[in-house]
């Protein structure tokens, strides 16, 4: 229920959600002249344990493309979740060892954020350049979360601000 009302505010039918919002994370990522790398791990709205639905055909390609079994455990499924995470930031840094890895910070309690947060802050080795940004509108909108370890340089936003909004105008 949450998925397709989530997609009737969108005005976008089910197959087209995520296609869309790659096409617009691309159209910002190429404004900034950056380079981004996506997986094949479904947005948290997607997870059946996140009470949503999904077609049962793709989550099983999904769970196969893993290599994994779907079984009805949340505990495996955010392990699951994280472990693909983790390959994807391998990935990442096998294939642009030289450049800054740049993470949600995860204070506003989005799950995808908190947990690409998460693999940062644990995954990227010394001397490699990991910054994170505030991801609005989730830390807006929520009582930040208190992340373990964590302390915070805030910079000024002034310098880059008119290249960001050029960037979030890329978005519906």
């Amino acid at each position: 229920p949450h998925v397709q009302e989530a997609h009737r505010r969108w005005r976008l039918p089910h197959g087209e959600a995520v296609a869309r919002r790659r096409d617009e994370d691309r159209a910002a990522l190429a404004f900034l002249g950056v380079h981004a790398a996506w997986g094949v791990v479904p947005d948290y709205l997607y997870w059946p344990h996140a009470g949503a639905w999904i077609e049962p055909s793709a989550w099983r390609r999904w769970l196969r493309r893993l290599k994994l079994v779907l079984r009805p455990d949340r505990t495996l499924a955010i392990r699951v979740r994280r472990q693909a995470v983790e390959s994807i930031v391998r990935a990442c840094l096998a294939r642009w060892p030289n450049s800054t890895v740049l993470a949600p910070l995860g204070l506003g309690g989005h799950p995808d954020h908190r947990l690409v947060a998460t693999v940062a802050r644990t995954m990227v080795p010394a001397g490699v350049r990991l910054g994170f940004y505030e991801d609005l509108p989730y830390a807006a909108r929520a009582k930040p979360v208190a992340q373990p370890g964590m302390i915070l340089h805030p910079i000024a936003v002034e310098a880059y601000l008119t290249q960001k909004i050029a960037a979030l105008a890329c978005y519906q």
